[in-house]
Order: C-alpha cells, then sequence, then structure tokens
C-alpha cells in the first residue's frame, strides 16, 4: 500500500527554512517495507517501528522506523532513506519521544512523528495506539495516521 503525497501552497506558506520545491510532475510516493528490507539497509533493533493504522505489519509492512541512533528509514518512490532527528520533544521512550522532526541531509524530505504512549509490553516494549506521520517534500504533503510499538 502507498501513499501519494498531495500538493499544498498553504502548507509551505508556514514554514521556515522553506523545503526546496518538489517535482510538480510527480510527487513522492510513501511505501511500505519489511523487516527484511529495513535490516538490509542496517535498521531494526532497538527503536520504534510504526505502520498504517489500518494495515497489519506483518502482511503490509512499516512506512517508519527509527533506531536508537536518532536516524530514522522510510521508503520513498521504492527506495530506502534514512533521516537524521533534527528535533525532538516530549516524554523520552527507547530512544524516542512524543513529537519528534527528521529530515533528508539535503532537506528535500521531512517527517514530523507525533504517538500517543500506550501500555507496557510483555518485554521490554511499549504500543503505540495512535499517532501521525507528515511528511513534507517541497510542497508536496502527507498526513498518515500510525500505530506502532518501540521497544528493544
Amino acid at each position: 500500500m502507498a501513499v501519494t503525497l498531495f500538493l499544498s501552497s498553504a502548507a509551505t506558506a508556514c514554514l521556515s527554512p522553506p523545503i526546496p520545491e518538489a517535482s510538480s510532475s510527480t510527487p513522492p510516493t510513501m511505501g511500505s517495507f519489511s523487516t527484511d528490507e529495513l535490516f538490509a539497509v542496517g535498521g531494526g533493533g532497538c527503536g520504534m517501528s510504526l505502520w498504517r493504522a489500518d494495515a497489519d505489519p506483518r502482511e503490509d509492512g512499516f512506512i517508519f522506523f527509527s533506531g536508537l541512533d536518532a536516524v530514522a528509514i522510510v521508503q520513498i518512490d521504492g527506495e530506502m532513506v534514512t533521516l537524521s532527528r533534527g528535533a525532538a520533544t516530549g516524554e523520552e521512550f527507547y530512544g524516542q519521544h512524543l513529537s519528534q522532526t527528521f529530515g533528508a541531509a539535503d532537506d528535500a524530505l521531512r517527517a514530523t512523528v507525533n504517538v500517543v504512549l500506550g501500555e507496557p509490553g510483555e518485554i521490554e516494549s511499549v504500543s503505540i495506539p495512535a499517532g501521525t506521520i507528515l511528511f513534507q517534500s517541497g510542497a508536496a504533503i502527507a498526513e498518515i495516521p500510525v500505530v506502532g510499538d518501540a521497544g528493544c
């Protein structure tokens, strides 16, 4: 399942600094990835995994992973992309925060992640019963409802 970003001129008016313009012909597509794909690019382990709120991660995959190293991994247009955390606020859990912003090195993509902590799991984990990821690429924006978990 993929989410195609839509263009919004109003959204770029309140961004500072401005994000470079995305290609007007084809906005990026946010895809999902498997555990094997995540491990293949050096991700996985302790951290937070998120998937679409209406999906089953075992069948549909993940759309976001952030490890203890403040690096996140997403899939864009079929390619695995690494984002670095630039800001974080709120309670800390397993190297994550309730609100975090990640960006690509060239600042062409940003992801703002806001989550709600759920109940602790059986072994060093906590559920994420609700959250959103706001992906921004130029003027293209997509807000995706997510759920997930965090732990070691």
